[in-house]
């Protein structure tokens, strides 16, 4: 998997700008797939269940991250 670091677990968990970014990460990420394979993404927003299409999930990603462009 990844290399063998020695992490400090109770520091990271601390941190919470690092845990904010992980997460961050992690949506772009699966935004990109959900790109990628042309499927609406599943999200909650005022207290629904909405679907985000692939189009709207290409225009958050470029006003979060301008240097963004589609494969």
């Amino acid at each position: 998997m990844g290399e063998n670091r020695n992490v400090d677990i109770d520091a990271l968990i601390a941190d919470d700008e690092a845990i904010k970014e992980a997460i961050r990460l992690g949506a772009r990420d699966a935004m990109k797939q959900y790109i990628r394979a042309g499927e609406s993404m599943v999200s909650w927003k005022d207290g629904k269940i909405v679907m985000i299409p692939p189009e709207e999930l290409k225009i958050m990603l470029a006003a979060a991250e301008p240097s963004w462009r589609p494969d």
